[in-house]
């Protein structure tokens, strides 16, 4: 398991998302997305990306990023996104040696649940370390959950326009309350999510 240490300088960010699905048709009629055709989708959620996400930010992706199984699709879609670094972690749909066929350098591949520390999301207290357990599939248990270490996951495809009998949140899931977060784009307006907000969402600052 990765254990990953980043520190934001001033003005950085750090962002969260997960399955965008890229190139996934089908997944618009399941998750009742917005949009009337899949270059329609890969477009919109691109442009989410980009309106939001600066170059020097950092962004993890927690799984099922693109439907095709081809490096050189991946790579061409990495590459019209922002961001300094993006970290991928795999999800059900992934290959991992598919990932680490991706070419483009600001990408790292990572195990599939990884801790992440990471400071600077406190300006009176710069160097204080907010720890996160990421994973694509959602935890039922963590290390240090118990002192309020969040986990951060996909996979669920939760959101307003879900209706989705096997995983929604209430239906099957038992989550821990104010300890999980859904990254994923269908929870989020299909945008990435940035730290700071996910602890405001879930009352930790």
């Amino acid at each position: 398991m990765d254990r990953i240490h980043i520190h934001l300088d001033t003005g950085d960010k750090c962002w969260f998302t997960s399955d965008q699905h890229f190139c996934h048709i089908n997944i618009m009629i399941f998750c009742h997305r917005p949009w009337d055709d899949i270059n329609e989708m890969n477009r919109g959620i691109t442009d989410n990306w980009n309106e939001v996400v600066g170059n020097n930010d950092v962004v993890f992706i927690l799984g099922d990023f693109h439907w095709l199984k081809d490096p050189v699709a991946i790579t061409k879609k990495i590459k019209e996104l922002k961001g300094g670094v993006i970290y991928i972690l795999p999800g059900n749909h992934d290959s991992v040696d598919v990932l680490n066929k991706i070419k483009d350098k600001r990408v790292k591949v990572i195990s599939d649940t990884a801790v992440v520390f990471l400071s600077g999301l406190d300006y009176d207290k710069p160097f204080k370390e907010y720890e996160f357990m990421i994973s694509h599939f959602p935890l039922a248990t963590w290390p240090h959950f118990r002192n309020g270490v969040i986990n951060l996951h996909g996979h669920i495809h939760s959101g307003p326009r879900v209706k989705n009998e096997v995983d929604v949140p209430g239906v099957d899931l038992f989550l821990k309350p104010n300890l999980t977060y859904d990254v994923g784009v269908d929870n989020n307006e299909y945008y990435p999510v940035e730290i700071r907000d996910i602890l405001n969402k879930l009352g930790k600052i």
